[in-house]
């Protein structure tokens, strides 16, 4: 790969880490729960997990589930199963508690940053983005253009 392409690409992949998504959800949720000292762990975790994502493609990780299918989709499968077990665990989760006061029940960096990278994982793993591909991409892109441009002008 050609070191123009290979910018293109992380160019690419930054601008859709910093869309929202499970990662972002979790940081919210985190945020909400802990405090924004502990979910620093949390945005480390999932970080880390995105750059090793670019990693393993620069290394060619794509063209080695290419030549197996059977690999590709288990990767899938796990990484769906594992972002509906997390929805799952969010869903029945108790209700956040509103009191100022009422710090929430204490966890672990480890945890924060564990949970922040196998979300980051998993999310591109399940490849539910390359089912609905080109016309996911070309209403964010629209909407991504529409905001740069309306962005400036709101004065």
């Amino acid at each position: 790969m050609s070191l123009e392409t290979w910018l293109l690409y992380l160019l690419a992949a930054t601008g859709l880490s910093l869309s929202p998504g499970p990662n972002s959800l979790l940081a919210l949720t985190h945020g909400a729960l802990y405090g924004w000292r502990p979910t620093l762990a949390t945005i480390a975790g999932g970080a880390f997990g995105f750059v090793a994502l670019i990693a393993l493609s620069l290394f060619g990780i794509g063209a080695l589930l290419a030549s197996s299918p059977v690999w590709l989709q288990a990767l899938q499968w796990s990484g769906g199963g594992y972002l509906a077990w997390l929805g799952v665990q969010v869903w029945r989760a108790p209700p956040i508690r509103l009191h100022l006061g009422a710090p929430a029940d204490p966890v672990s960096p480890w945890t924060l940053w564990r949970q922040g990278l196998l979300a980051a994982t998993a999310h591109r793993f399940s490849g539910w983005l390359g089912r609905v591909g080109r016309t996911f991409n070309r209403a964010c892109g629209a909407l991504f253009i529409a905001i740069g441009v309306l962005l400036p002008l709101r004065g």
